[in-house]
């Protein structure tokens, strides 16, 4: 039209980049197949005992086992 849009050079990676845009789109579409039925059929919250502390727990999986070296000052 008016602003002279060249249409061939718009399309010239559209058939080179199909494939992934094909994968993306499956991928998307899948997630969000998941969430519906997730809502749909939902999962059950997981039961904690009492006092739990994802914290603690967190802690204790950074926490070394192994004694580290120590290094004297020279």
């Amino acid at each position: 039209m008016m602003l002279d849009i060249n249409i061939e050079r718009l399309r010239e990676g559209f058939w080179r980049n199909l494939p992934l845009a094909i994968v993306v789109g499956g991928v998307l579409v899948f997630e969000m197949i998941a969430v519906l039925a997730n809502r749909i059929y939902g999962a059950r919250p997981r039961e904690l005992p009492p006092g739990y502390s994802n914290t603690k727990d967190w802690a204790a999986f950074c926490t070394p086992t192994t004694p580290t070296p120590s290094r004297s000052p020279r």
